[in-house]
């Protein structure tokens, strides 16, 4: 979370929606001392607590001044289509607090610890509700944006329309100042996993000498040729999983409100370019 007194804004971080690339631009106007935008640490009544990705419930109970400033300044957040979203908060949550990044894992260590994920947030008795930090990269991106059913935040972005988020904050900040830091994003970071388990066999163990020794010696376009011959975006390797009915019940029942919150902006959306034609 970004908040700028001076400037009278704040952006809410929506964990896996590109928060990370609007946060890294927008860091300079943060009036916090990046005290929500890099910090996971044990709070005295919530424990362990995730900082950086908080929704609006936990804000208005625990940090209220901070709550107050969401409802009287602009406010600016970032949504995501729940079945994009899923696979890329697994991937991130194997990475910090599973078994490893998927990239290192075979196909049936990422079908067992999917049921694990899915078999736990299934079992929770709530869906309004904090979840533990380890699982906050689940949490329901409705519950960035409203509370008690009350429209909260004002400004909301798909991933796509990032740079329009950019400009808007350019906007309030001046773009003498705000035009290096708010520039035009070209793509949000891809997550890559090896192209089979031939090559990952074949190549994991080489990794460690070859980032450190080989690396530096060789070409950008000879990096960019062997990354695209060992790796694959990580969507197409786990199309199979991803895909399967089983997880595709799983997010239409534990995201619905997502997905009908992405479906009102892309309905939104299209009548502003029809009324514009």
């Amino acid at each position: 979370m970004i908040i700028s007194d001076t400037y009278r804004f704040v952006f809410i971080h929506i964990p896996k929606c590109a928060g990370s690339t609007v946060r890294s631009r927008l860091q300079v106007f943060d009036d916090t001392g990046g005290a929500y935008t890099n910090r996971v640490e044990k709070h005295s009544e919530l424990g362990r607590l995730d900082y950086v990705h908080m929704p609006l419930f936990t804000i208005k109970e625990f940090f209220p001044s901070e709550f107050k400033k969401i409802q009287s300044y602009n406010t600016f957040t970032i949504v995501r289509d729940p079945f994009a979203r899923f696979p890329s908060s697994f991937s991130q949550h194997m990475k910090r607090y599973g078994a490893g990044a998927i990239k290192d894992l075979s196909l049936r260590e990422v079908k067992k610890e999917l049921n694990r994920v899915i078999d736990y947030l299934s079992g929770l008795s709530f869906r309004q509700g904090l979840l533990p930090a380890e699982y906050i990269h689940f949490q329901p991106q409705v519950d960035y944006i409203y509370l008690d059913n009350e429209k909260i935040v004002g400004n909301i972005y798909t991933v796509e329309q990032i740079n329009i988020l950019l400009k808007e904050v350019e906007s309030l900040v001046g773009k003498k100042r705000g035009a290096e830091t708010t520039k035009e994003v070209e793509a949000v970071n891809q997550a890559v996993v090896y192209r089979n388990q031939a090559i990952r066999a074949l190549v994991g163990p080489l990794l460690p000498v070859a980032r450190t020794i080989l690396r530096p010696l060789l070409p950008n376009s000879v990096k960019k040729s062997l990354r695209s011959t060992v790796y694959v975006p990580q969507g197409r390797y786990f199309d199979d999983i991803f895909e399967s009915d089983y997880v595709f019940d799983f997010i239409n029942d534990f995201y619905r409100q997502d997905i009908g919150l992405l479906k009102s902006i892309e309905l939104e959306s299209s009548k502003e370019v029809c009324g514009g034609l």
